[in-house]
């Protein structure tokens, strides 16, 4: 078989006649249209007529008739060939005309190319050209279906095609994140899809449902100027670097930041959330408060483990640095909505004492007290930054 003359590959389907397509006796072939020429393309027309040239050739893409091999007036079509262009679902359209009667018909032909740009066919009988007035847009009573897509932002996906799609039809997301971002999560009607992803694109074939897409993306580092935390009030991020609480946070990095220091010696650093209503020892859950401490780096911030519930004198430590006049901690921690408080509440301390009794510290007043284990009081997560 020959090759298109616009550059697709090799011939992928014997010639298609009006016997192929089992039209009657006294029918011509009037026009063959690929209904998406970026997957085939129809080629190596040969018109019925004896008159004119035998072969016609392919047609030019980008011209007018690129998508359409219409026979000139008085001319019909003998034969023509199918030819791969890229992976995906379309079908030939082929128009018939009774030239006893001048009435016209429509036959089609499915094609579906695969991702390595050949036909899962290789001849006219194995692509099962089956004689049907149906044209496959309205095969399911019309049924197509659509691709919702849904992003948090700093990056787009864009699914082709995502409106009118057909089932069985092969879908291309197209993923681009914006500069110092990278795709975090991807979902495919709730089924992780990330690891799926390559040169920024994954490919799936509709089923007969609407699909939903779902991506998160995330910063990338390096996120501070500092490569690790030196002072009090020191922002740190979820890859070690640090700035300083006077600087005025990015975006990325208002979603990258995890703790701040408030022991610049020990680079010790309190998490930016809090855990609430939560009791020292619970005799169904077991130990709560130091539960969402130790959990925090996976669970909340996102980075690596090492976080802990603080003993009674480093939260005490916390708790009088955060009060005192120009905290760097109280600034830093101003910068973030939605973030932990430390100006009020009752704080557990990993620290116990006798008869069943924990310490916590009451941040209203910096004072420490013992309780009942089973008591609820709030926590914070603390973890050294190396």
């Amino acid at each position: 078989m020959g090759t298109s003359g616009s550059g697709s590959t090799a011939d992928v389907s014997d010639e298609i006649t009006a016997d192929t397509l089992g039209v009657v006796s006294g029918t011509k072939i009037v026009t063959a249209t690929s209904k998406d020429t970026s997957v085939a393309e129809v080629t190596d027309v040969v018109k019925e007529s004896a008159d004119v040239a035998a072969d016609i050739g392919s047609p030019v893409r980008g011209a007018a008739v690129a998508a359409s091999t219409n026979a000139s007036a008085g001319t019909y079509i003998k034969s023509f060939k199918i030819t791969a262009v890229g992976a995906g679902s379309t079908y030939i359209d082929v128009k018939i005309t009774d030239t006893a009667t001048s009435t016209e018909s429509h036959k089609y032909i499915p094609v579906k190319v695969s991702s390595d740009k050949k036909l899962k066919s290789k001849t006219a009988a194995e692509i099962k050209i089956e004689v049907t007035d149906k044209n496959p847009a309205e095969n399911k009573g019309g049924t197509t279906y659509e691709v919702i897509v849904e992003t948090t932002g700093n990056g787009t996906v864009t699914a082709k095609p995502s409106s009118g799609v057909a089932e069985g039809t092969e879908v291309t997301l197209e993923i681009k994140p914006e500069t110092g971002y990278a795709l975090d999560t991807l979902t495919v009607d709730g089924a992780d899809k990330k690891a799926d992803v390559a040169d920024g694109k994954y490919t799936f074939t509709m089923p007969a449902s609407n699909v939903t897409v779902s991506a998160k993306f995330k910063a990338t580092g390096p996120f501070g100027s500092k490569t690790s935390p030196d002072a009090v009030g020191d922002i740190v991020f979820s890859d070690g670097t640090a700035v300083p609480y006077t600087a005025v946070l990015t975006y990325a990095q208002k979603q990258a930041a995890v703790a701040v220091i408030f022991d610049a010696t020990k680079k010790l650093g309190v998490g930016l959330k809090q855990g609430t209503g939560l009791a020292w020892e619970d005799d169904t859950t077991g130990y709560p408060a130091s539960d969402f401490a130790n959990t925090y780096g996976v669970s909340v911030a996102g980075d690596a483990g090492g976080w802990y519930l603080p003993a009674k004198d480093e939260l005490k430590n916390l708790c009088e640095i955060y009060r005192a006049d120009g905290s760097a901690v109280k600034e830093a921690l101003a910068k973030f909505t939605d973030t932990i408080n430390l100006s009020t509440g009752r704080f557990w301390s990993s620290s116990q004492g006798e008869d069943n009794l924990a310490y916590f510290v009451d941040f209203g007043t910096n004072n420490l007290f013992p309780c009942p284990k089973t008591d609820t009081n709030s926590v914070c997560a603390v973890r050294v930054f190396n």
